[in-house]
């Protein structure tokens, strides 16, 4: 009668250890995806800080954390834990990013251990795996689309620094374009002089031709600012490129 009574107490307590440590399991894995939000909501650094931070996070959540190894592979780049050896038995997650493969997070238990649900694993342990994945996944969303913003955040700065610069020229082209227009008047009537030497001449032909290049250059300034009227037209396109030409002609 007392020995009955004793192996009924050991079979009742059989399920009430398992039951612990399931929960005791869900506990770790719950903790696990815990912490890898708050490393992804945090300023841990770096993006390649902030995954081999997660990557570090993962094997403590696994039922035999002292055999377990992590790694997080995402576009081509790597992040390991200790003695992760890929010749072991290992659990595997996709990361897919807008339905892109990136990478992938493995699992490996470096020493045998008896077959559960998935070789060693647990059925848990694949969910939480998938889980992580995801979590990966959204945290390369969230910096992708921070790049793109502090891109885009440039591109405006740019724009209004162009912007600024077609201001300035414009008051700049404006300011010159009075002086230049005297120096070219007077250079054209010292031409008319009779009286002139030909070297003297020759000196004055390149004032001339100096005023016009700077003309030039003033009224591509004020195109560029659009302080000219623009409008559609046929053109010719050697007349353009010829004009880009003079405009650098000085720099060649």
């Amino acid at each position: 009668m007392g020995k009955r009574a004793a192996v009924k107490g050991r079979a009742a307590a059989r399920p009430a250890d398992q039951t612990a440590q399931a929960l005791r399991e869900r506990v770790k894995e719950l903790g696990c995806l815990y912490r890898i939000s708050q490393v992804s909501g945090g300023s841990i650094g770096s993006p390649d800080e902030v995954f081999q931070h997660i990557v570090e996070l993962i094997p403590p959540a696994w039922q035999y954390p002292n055999i377990a190894s992590a790694r997080i592979v995402l576009d081509g780049k790597r992040y390991e834990t200790r003695g992760f050896n890929e010749d072991c038995v290992r659990q595997t997650s996709e990361v897919l990013v807008n339905a892109k493969r990136r990478g992938a997070v493995d699992v490996v238990y470096r020493e045998a251990r008896p077959p559960l649900d998935e070789g060693p694993f647990l059925k848990d342990e694949r969910s939480l795996l998938d889980a992580i994945a995801r979590q990966i996944a959204v945290i390369v969303e969230h910096q992708e689309a921070e790049e793109e913003r502090v891109h885009l955040q440039k591109q405006l700065m740019h724009a209004d620094r162009l912007a600024t610069i077609g201001q300035l020229a414009a008051g700049v082209a404006h300011e010159l374009n009075e002086p230049l227009s005297s120096i070219l008047g007077f250079a054209q009537l010292l031409k008319r002089n009779p009286g002139m030497s030909e070297a003297v001449r020759q000196d004055v032909q390149k004032i001339v031709a100096a005023s016009l290049h700077a003309r030039e250059i003033i009224k591509k300034l004020l195109l560029f600012a659009r302080q000219t009227p623009t409008f559609k037209e046929p053109v010719d396109v050697n007349r353009v490129v010829s004009g880009a030409i003079d405009l650098f002609r000085h720099h060649f």
